[in-house]
């Protein structure tokens, strides 16, 4: 089995994606900013599936240059008669980290923007509906200073 171009294009893209994802995960500690998100589930799923990001990245390159180190060190290179015949496969082998790592979250952050209304934070006054009218408005500014 000779060295396939999925391994490598499958090593190459996880080496960026790994790379890319770094300044999300520095920039993921905002996400506690908003009030009462640090009580909410769904903000630290979201937390967690970003972090996961480079580590998956790692995994996915790991498992493409082990592929190819495998490929080189074991077998004598061959010419393949279909050297495409298997790319989709061998892409999803060294991608599937990164691949469920996105899908992971893509899935908080719809249970984020359903359950929550796109919110991080819980917020307890914003499921009371809103109000029009002046007074509506000076009562609720009243009720925020009090203790």
């Amino acid at each position: 089995m000779a060295t396939t171009l999925g391994d490598v294009l499958g090593g190459v893209l996880a080496l960026a994606y790994t790379v890319t994802s770094v300044p999300f995960v520095i920039m993921s500690p905002m996400i506690f900013d908003a009030p009462g998100s640090t009580q909410s589930a769904l903000t630290r799923l979201l937390f967690i599936t970003v972090v996961a990001g480079p580590v998956c990245g790692g995994v996915s390159t790991f498992l493409a240059v082990s592929r190819l180190l495998y490929m080189w060190s074991w077998t004598a290179p061959a010419p393949s008669a279909a050297p495409l015949a298997s790319f989709g496969r061998e892409l999803l082998v060294v991608l599937t980290p990164v691949l469920g790592q996105l899908a992971a979250v893509g899935v908080a952050m719809a249970l984020l923007q359903v359950l929550q209304g796109g919110n991080f934070g819980v917020d307890d006054r914003s499921s009371r509906p809103p109000s029009s009218s002046a007074a509506a408005r000076e009562r609720d500014t009243t009720d925020e200073g009090q203790p």
